[in-house]
């Protein structure tokens, strides 16, 4: 399962463009269903000194009941959820709201992880939406996608990348066509892959040769 990028801007909401940019390089910390207060802190107390020499965005993306205390202690690291609930705050027991994880000073959010799409069958239709509430709410969504080794055996990658991409782009940008618009006015995209993944949406002109060589 692979991040195809990261859209923005933060202050999206639905008259506004979505547009996915490399400013610099992003690194993000999935620590999955691990963790404890003693270990975190531990992690920090490591992690801090190195932090300063790093040309890089850093994230973590913790579980949610240590995203609060992340934030407080985190210097010069974001938070990210490794979740997050479609829906508008109310009735959904156990969900978390975008919003809420604005209000505890998280930016970042996965969404559409492959553990998430296995193990809760979470479908293309809800990693769209999912991805549409975390930019309403301000947060920036690292968007998995990527396909199971049987998929890939079978020789379906682009198939199945491919469709989970135009899913999300339809909700948030409206096609793949117009996202191509987007990007050939100057926008760079890098899909941590390789060089397949980077004929998916189907560049051309400059965009094909901003592409052409992943790194």
């Amino acid at each position: 399962m692979h991040a195809f990028g990261r859209l923005g801007p933060a202050n999206y909401n639905g008259g506004l463009f979505p547009i996915m940019t490399l400013r610099k390089p992003l690194v993000a910390a999935n620590w999955k269903m691990n963790g404890s207060r003693a270990a975190n802190a531990a992690w920090l107390n490591a992690f801090a000194p190195r932090r300063a020499s790093m040309a890089c965005e850093v994230v973590i993306c913790a579980p949610a009941v240590y995203l609060e205390s992340l934030v407080t202690a985190a210097s010069g690291i974001d938070v990210g959820a490794q979740d997050v609930s479609e829906r508008s705050p109310g009735a959904y027991t156990g969900d978390i709201a975008a919003t809420m994880l604005v209000d505890i000073g998280c930016r970042w959010v996965i969404v559409g992880h492959s553990e998430r799409r296995q193990l809760h069958a979470e479908s293309d239709e809800a990693v769209a939406a999912k991805s549409e509430a975390a930019l309403n709410a301000g947060l920036r969504p690292i968007v998995c996608v990527g396909e199971s080794l049987a998929e890939r055996e079978a020789g379906k990658t682009l198939e199945v990348v491919g469709r989970q991409l135009d899913v999300v782009l339809a909700r948030v940008v409206g096609s793949r066509a117009e996202f191509k618009q987007i990007v050939g006015r100057g926008t760079r995209l890098k899909v941590d892959y390789g060089k397949e993944y980077f004929n998916i949406i189907d560049f051309t002109g400059t965009a094909t040769r901003h592409f052409a060589d992943p790194d």
